[in-house]
């Protein structure tokens, strides 16, 4: 412990007497060294204060102390410089090297130091005696500073014993200028390394210098998605779209869209994939000052588009839902202003009929993994039921295109009692919107004539289930179709 490292050098020296002016001097000096100029940016000038006053300055007793924590503090803020607040790293490496069993302790509960959400008078409670907890752990003297000094590092702490509101703004901010009380980047601090499947502050750099660049850029993202972190890029990247030039925006958002169809759908977020993809997409066409400008950028897009098809569909189809069209409900506020005007919302919905047309002569449509929600958005834009119905032929000629197709009718439901530790998650299939397009019978009829043995080796879970759901439950389904059809359970 603290003991032990004191006692690491045995030769006896006397080191001098120094005043504690004299001493802040070598800490401020050192921490130049090391720093530059950062901690006196007009951006950081503030904060460090905060933090230096609040606490920080109070661990440091002697030369002995400075020496130690510098040699730390070099060490590990070289291995992680690019990911975390600078500020934040001098602080919490205080805590490492002076109150470790504390710094252990904030680890543990990540929770306590990084939630922003309004807390119910139990979880105060809770939270509160587990922070007090906490700063018992070490002396008297470090215990009058330390709930302070922690306040301005984990702000959040403020809806513990101050009943303050942060909202989403701030929450986007802390992440943004990789603070430790995010959620986001909090483990950083602690791993010395980014989690699995974290992106670096290197990594967004460098696709940010590739925005005039457009080739690069979707490559780029195209190994970001085969490296498994193209979850992480779309979460991030909003805090970062200020940084994009205003004649790279068009570069940058066709990019995305053109290879949208390549990332991997996440369940963890409302609509998955495509929504974070659409919130990076308005966030740029928000920069720009007219309905004009924006529609030119989505008109080029689509028409230059090599890669997706979906992703256009779903951008298209998401517009009609935030103008009231079709079967979406109405848009309350009639005076608002959308991305686009409904005339040229119409023609882009044109521009991407036509793409679909184009891939389904190409043949590709039939074996796109999203082939239903396509054929659904075609139908609703007035396609003409002669081209749906080649597509749906060829669909059920194809074994490969008619069991992706049956993976495309089934959803999974979620639900969580007050008793249970960990969520159900369900699955059913659609039979309803199978039969929108195919004669249940057809594909009976095919699946029986398929040898699974050849091809089970090269399906995807989701086919598989689809299969064992259409055969377990096709003859409940013909016998009553508002029977309540028996989920999968995971």
């Amino acid at each position: 412990g603290t003991e032990y490292l004191e006692k690491i050098v045995q030769v006896p020296l006397d080191i001098p007497l120094i005043s504690s002016d004299d001493l802040e001097k070598l800490l401020t000096n050192q921490l130049r060294i090391l720093m530059g100029d950062l901690l006196e940016s007009e951006s950081n000038r503030i904060y460090w204060g905060n933090v230096y006053y609040s606490g920080f300055k109070h661990f440091f007793k002697n030369i002995r102390d400075v020496t130690r924590y510098i040699n730390v503090l070099r060490f590990s803020y070289g291995l992680v410089k690019d990911e975390v607040n600078p500020i934040d790293f001098i602080a919490i490496t205080s805590v490492q090297v002076f109150i470790p069993e504390i710094y252990h302790k904030i680890k543990d509960n990540k929770k306590v130091f990084t939630n922003l959400s309004t807390l119910s008078e139990s979880d105060k409670i809770e939270f509160k005696h587990i922070c007090e907890d906490i700063i018992s752990c070490t002396d008297q003297r470090i215990q009058k500073f330390l709930l302070n000094f922690l306040k301005t590092l984990f702000p959040n702490l403020n809806t513990i014993y101050e009943n303050t509101i942060y909202g989403a703004n701030t929450r986007n901010w802390y992440r943004a200028n990789r603070r430790i009380c995010s959620e986001d980047v909090f483990d950083t601090y602690f791993k010395l390394s980014l989690p699995n499947g974290e992106i670096s502050q290197k990594e967004i750099r460098s696709i940010i210098n590739l925005e005039n660049e457009p080739k690069e850029f979707s490559n780029k993202l195209i190994e970001f998605s085969e490296n498994g972190k193209i979850s992480r890029f779309l979460a991030v990247f909003p805090d970062h779209v200020s940084k994009i030039q205003m004649e790279n925006i068009g570069n940058v958002i066709s990019s995305i869209l053109d290879t949208g169809d390549r990332f991997p759908d996440d369940r963890s977020i409302l609509y998955g994939t495509p929504m974070s993809i659409h919130y990076i997409t308005r966030l740029l066409l928000e920069r720009l000052n007219n309905q004009n400008e924006r529609f030119t950028i989505l008109e080029n897009s689509i028409k230059d588009s090599t890669s997706s098809l979906y992703t256009f569909v779903w951008e298209i189809d998401y517009q009609d839902e935030l103008q009231g069209r079709y079967n979406y409900k109405k848009a309350n506020d009639s005076e608002k202003v959308f991305t686009i005007s409904p005339e040229q919302l119409d023609t882009l919905e044109k521009l991407v009929c036509t793409k679909i047309e184009t891939w389904a002569d190409q043949g590709k449509l039939k074996s796109h993994p999203k082939v239903v929600p396509i054929l659904q958005t075609w139908k609703q834009w007035g396609a003409d039921q002669g081209n749906i119905d080649s597509v749906i032929e060829e669909i059920i000629e194809c074994d490969d295109c008619l069991i992706n197709f049956l993976s495309n009718c089934i959803s999974p439901h979620y639900s969580h009692c007050v008793t249970d530790y960990v969520g159900e998650t369900t699955w059913r299939i659609h039979f309803g919107l199978i039969e929108d397009f195919i004669d249940l019978n057809v594909i009976e009829t095919r699946l029986n004539d398929i040898n699974f043995l050849n091809k089970v080796e090269n399906m995807t879970d989701m086919e598989k289930l689809a299969i064992e759901l259409f055969l377990e439950n096709i003859k409940k389904y013909k016998l009553n179709p508002d029977q309540k059809i028996q989920p999968y359970r995971d």
